[in-house]
């Protein structure tokens, strides 16, 4: 009995779960959208930004680079 309740008791907690929910398009409209929405990248909208930008005003120059970092 008591694995039975540690069971039913696992499954309530994953299934109450919510995390990151719901997924939306960066590209999307911030009109009505909860606290708890997850903003993801789904249609490459970052990509365009990627490589060697520089800035040079007359004697001063500033170069950044970016580029994705999938992770550790």
């Amino acid at each position: 009995m008591k694995h039975i309740t540690i069971i039913i008791i696992a499954l309530l907690l994953t299934l109450s779960c919510k995390a990151q929910s719901p997924i939306v398009a960066l590209d999307e409209s911030l009109n009505n959208k909860s606290n708890g929405t997850y903003f993801k990248d789904l249609n490459n909208e970052l990509n365009k930004f990627m490589g060697t930008w520089v800035y040079t005003d007359g004697n001063n120059s500033l170069t950044i680079t970016l580029q994705k970092n999938y992770g550790i």
